[in-house]
């Protein structure tokens, strides 16, 4: 019977746990009051134990008690279901946002780099063939990437600003022992490290 009714406290437990999120005011109510339903009887239980006014058949106990636990297990294993139903829930509206999101940047990078094919950064390349190059095809895409270079280590510089970065101390990280003839230099630095790592 003990154990007949801390399962059902437990069983009432999760349901108050489950009517928290989302906010349920009625089921927690309901829950609230089995539980101390549940403990007046472990009380009431006690104290005849105690005083030995135990007046029950105990094949008729046993059974009633086994019927309450399994119910009351019956109800936990329900709220879990519940629980996880609800779980699958948000993770299937999380999952259906993400998509939306992947599929608006994926729309986004596309609108750019039509862009930027029709601005002519990168339609110069369109006409070059591998089998057919020379130097100066070489020379051309080498001011190509070094003009992006620069144009990316200006804008990192920028960004380290204003995010409050010590770019001295960055450049100085990179190169120790390099010297600059002026501050402005650092970037000659930056635009070797990216170099570099490409």
């Amino acid at each position: 019977m003990v154990f007949a009714g801390v399962t059902s406290i437990k069983a009432a437990y999760a349901e108050l746990q489950l009517a928290q999120h989302p906010y349920n005011n009625n089921a927690i109510q309901a829950a609230n009051e089995v539980v101390v339903e549940q403990l007046k009887i472990l009380s009431e239980l006690k104290h005849k134990f105690l005083k030995k006014e135990l007046d029950v058949s105990p094949q008729v106990t046993l059974m009633l008690t086994e019927i309450q636990e399994q119910q009351s297990l019956m109800r936990t294993y329900e709220i879990r279901i519940k629980k996880l139903e609800s779980d699958i829930e948000r993770k299937v509206v999380d999952i259906a946002l993400h998509h939306k999101q992947l599929k608006d940047c994926t729309f986004l990078n596309k609108s750019m780099e039509k862009k930027l094919n029709q601005s002519g950064l990168l339609s110069m390349f369109d006409n070059i063939k591998i089998t057919t190059l020379n130097p100066s095809d070489f020379v051309q895409v080498l001011h190509f990437t070094m003009k992006s270079v620069r144009s990316f280590v200006r804008l990192m510089m920028k960004e380290m600003e204003i995010a409050r970065w010590d770019v001295d101390a960055a450049a100085k990280s990179i190169e120790p022992s390099t010297i600059l003839a002026k501050q402005s230099h650092r970037c000659f630095v930056l635009e070797s490290f990216v170099c570099k790592t490409m």
